[in-house]
């Protein structure tokens, strides 16, 4: 059987840029993700700020803003992913549009259910 795989993206987007890079990610980084073959879904999310939520939930305020949620099909899908020009393109045209990129990445194959 072939598990899934989560690939979770964390990053910063200051305010002022906020709307411009939602847009942007919403109507074209997503769907150009979604186009590969393998790519099963994509999610995004704010960071949750309020001072009393983490404090009730022992929550990190660290410095990451947007959390982008992918999902693979597979291992393999991934790692054909990482390797294509679509991938290599869709960077630079981040960097481009909104600077250097200061994120954090992690991979997360499905345990259950099975």
């Amino acid at each position: 059987m072939t598990l899934s795989v989560l690939y979770l993206v964390r990053t910063i987007i200051s305010k002022d840029k906020e709307e411009a890079f939602d847009r942007w990610y919403n109507e074209e980084h997503v769907p150009t993700i979604l186009q590969f073959r393998g790519a099963v879904s994509a999610r995004r999310y704010k960071a949750v700020k309020d001072p009393e939520v983490i404090a009730a939930g022992k929550l990190a305020n660290d410095r990451f803003t947007h959390l982008a949620a992918y999902e693979y099909q597979d291992v393999d899908t991934l790692t054909r992913w990482f390797s294509t020009p679509e991938r290599k393109e869709m960077r630079s045209d981040h960097e481009s549009r909104w600077g250097p990129i200061d994120n954090w990445k992690e991979a997360f194959v499905q345990i259950w259910p099975k």
